[in-house]
Parts: structure tokens; C-alpha cells; sequence
């Protein structure tokens, strides 16, 4: 169009003296924290015409033109259809989806767990396939195994209730949990002595990555326990918006789920990670207020756990180097255990800098605050 880039700036994390580029990341991390600024300039290159020419070579003859009353009024305007406004409304109460009653719901700590209990049984149900689709890492991926499991069984789900051959239910998750775990006993059982070989093999590093998961789960459970309200008492924040979402999904019975804020709408977002957050809500039946403040910490466990599962593998010995004991390398579980702190405890310091912040202003002011330590 005839202009030039004359200046660019950006903020790359850095660690010491090494720096590493973001910029190629998802961009939530990176414009919402420390956005590329890119200034151009016009030269005498531009032209106007030019300029006219290639905007209105866009083909508009598919734009629908209307004033905003004629858009409130628009029969297709991100609104379900009459029969799909019925059968999202046909999907059963809150009560019949949730028995707030049941014994994981009265005893909080029962329900948390059998929630880690629930997803290392689908992580082992479903390792098999795990172990056949990334038989080329040392660890066979075994430390990813629970987030294939949410991602195999929730995609599942998803897709039958897209093409509404199944409603999203209990059932239809069972099921989608059933067959895969069926094919995976198949593998299981054709490939069963390599595979019984690695895990006899391996046993210590399987408890390793285990403890790893559990530890980060049990933290981020103790930050939740301490404050589990659904809504930042000091600045407002996402969380009521989070939570909504959350469950229009687990009260949709086909997709796209309605929309919670728009009556007789449907969600116009990326909705898939409440699908997948919906998968042990509803196997277990936990209530969903329960239920949030398990999801939380399982994914805070998912991600350094990833982390984890990255390093060790980028990190394991080819060559027969490493100390080893029956298959658990020490360096490899260092560094990734070095990775699952940077990445979910080490990756924000933000928050001892809000906290000195608090402490001082509580030290030099005599005014109560709702707070305690925060200003």
C-alpha cells in the first residue's frame, strides 16, 4: 500500500542474559501482557487509487446490510433455532444433573479425592494409546497421560454432540470413555509384554511423575482452599464470566452450548476447554462451584506436568549417559522438575512485588482495609 516500517518494539522474556522471542506464542500471552508495537510511515509510494483498487477488489456481495433495529430483530443473529432453543431447554434441571446430596458433594475432601483418583485411572485406562502414539520418547509420554485422556474422551463427546447423533450427558461420556478405553485394552493386549516390560522398567520413574502431578495438584488445591470465592473481591476479574461458561456447557445437550448471557442465544467463542473441564465434572457429578475449584488446580497440575514431560524427554540420555536406577535417569528428572517450577511457580513474579507493595502500605497506614495487607 506504500508505507514503511520505520520502528518496532518489543519485550522478549528474558532469563540473565538469554532471551528468547515469543512473539510466535498464542496472543493472549503475548498482546494482552507485553504487545509488539510496529510504527509505519507513508512514503510517496502511496496512492490512493491503488489503494481503492485493491480494498474494493474484496468481493461484498454476500454482506448483509442493516441498521442495529434491524439487526436486534434478525432472525439468524447468533440465535438458536426453535428447535434448538428446545431441545438445550429439554436437557434436565440442575438437580437431576447434580445430587448436591451425594457423598462426593457433603464431604469436599472425598470429592477432591476421587476427582485425582478419577483422572489417574483415566490416565492409566488410556496409556496404551498413549504409549503406541509416542513410542519414540523415553517415557512414552506417560506424564501426558491424563491430558490425552481429557483431550481423546472430551473430543469425543464433542463431536457426537455436534452432529447430535448423542446428547452431552453422563452417559455419552461414559461411553466416549468406554470405547477408547476398549481400543486401548486391544493394543494393550497385542503389544502387552512391551509394554509390561517398560512400566516394570520404569516404575520408579512412573511414581516420579505421579508425585509431580499430585504435589502441583495439592498446591494449587491449598491456593484454592484458601480463597475458593468465584470473584476477585479486590478488582473484579474474569471468573463470573468463567464460570457462566462453564456451565452453559455442562447444561448444553448439543453444540454449540446456549449462550448464558443472551437468552435463546448460542456461545460465539472457543468453547472447547470447558468441554474438556466438563468431562470429570459430570463423570463424578460434582457440582459445578465444587467442581471449578477442582479444575483449577488440575490444570495448574496439567501444565507443569507438561512442562515435566517436555524437558525430561528433550533431556534424557541416548548414549547410556546419566546416572540411572531401574529406569529412573536423575538429571532428565531434575530438569524436569526444574521445568514444572519455572513454568507454573517461577513464571510470574509479578505477584511478590503486589505482595511487598501490601505489606508496605499496611506498615505505613493506620486505615482498615477489607483486605488484610492489600491496600
Amino acid at each position: 500500500l506504500g508505507f514503511e516500517l520505520i520502528a518496532e518494539f518489543e519485550s522478549a522474556p528474558t532469563l540473565g542474559t538469554w532471551q528468547l522471542s515469543d512473539q510466535a506464542a498464542e496472543e493472549p500471552f503475548t498482546v494482552y501482557d507485553h504487545p509488539k508495537v510496529l510504527i509505519f510511515r507513508k512514503t510517496s509510494k502511496f496512492s490512493t487509487e491503488r489503494a481503492r483498487d485493491i480494498l474494493w477488489s474484496v468481493d461484498l456481495s454476500n454482506v448483509i446490510r442493516m441498521n442495529p433495529k434491524q439487526a436486534t430483530v434478525a432472525p439468524t443473529g447468533l440465535m438458536l433455532t426453535v428447535e434448538r432453543a428446545a431441545e438445550q431447554r429439554a436437557g434436565g434441571t440442575w438437580s437431576a444433573m447434580f445430587d448436591s446430596n451425594s457423598v462426593l458433594n457433603r464431604i469436599e475432601w472425598l470429592g477432591a479425592a476421587a476427582w485425582w483418583v478419577g483422572l489417574l485411572l483415566l490416565g492409566w485406562l488410556l496409556f496404551p494409546l498413549v504409549f503406541l502414539s509416542l513410542g519414540g520418547l523415553p517415557d512414552r509420554g506417560y506424564a501426558v497421560s491424563k491430558i490425552a485422556a481429557l483431550l481423546l474422551i472430551g473430543w469425543l463427546a464433542w463431536i457426537f454432540s455436534s452432529m447430535r447423533l448423542l446428547p452431552f450427558t453422563r452417559g455419552t461420556i461414559a461411553l466416549a470413555a468406554a470405547g477408547l478405553t476398549a481400543v486401548s485394552c486391544a493394543f494393550a493386549v497385542h503389544r502387552g509384554r512391551d509394554l509390561w516390560r517398560w512400566i516394570t522398567t520404569h516404575r520408579r520413574y512412573i511414581l516420579g511423575a505421579e508425585l509431580v502431578w499430585l504435589v502441583l495438584f495439592l498446591f494449587g488445591l491449598f491456593i484454592r482452599w484458601q480463597n475458593p470465592d468465584l470473584w476477585h473481591p479486590s478488582y473484579g476479574g474474569e471468573k463470573p464470566m468463567d464460570f457462566s461458561y462453564f456451565n452453559a456447557v455442562l447444561r448444553s445437550t448439543s453444540f454449540p452450548p446456549f449462550d448464558p448471557w443472551l437468552s435463546g442465544g448460542y456461545i460465539n467463542y472457543y468453547y472447547f476447554g470447558y468441554v474438556i473441564a466438563a468431562i470429570p465434572t459430570k463423570l463424578l457429578g460434582i457440582v459445578p462451584a465444587v467442581a471449578y475449584n477442582l479444575l483449577v488446580p488440575m490444570l495448574f497440575a496439567m501444565t507443569g506436568t507438561g512442562a515435566f514431560c517436555v524437558v525430561y524427554n528433550l533431556t534424557y540420555p541416548t548414549n547410556g549417559g546419566s546416572s540411572s536406577r531401574k529406569g529412573l535417569h536423575t538429571l532428565p528428572l531434575l530438569g524436569g522438575i526444574t521445568a514444572a517450577a519455572l513454568m507454573v511457580l517461577l513464571g510470574n513474579l509479578g505477584q511478590p512485588d503486589t505482595l511487598a507493595k501490601g505489606f508496605k502500605k499496611l506498615a505505613s497506614s493506620t486505615e482498615e482495609h477489607i483486605l488484610p495487607g492489600m491496600g
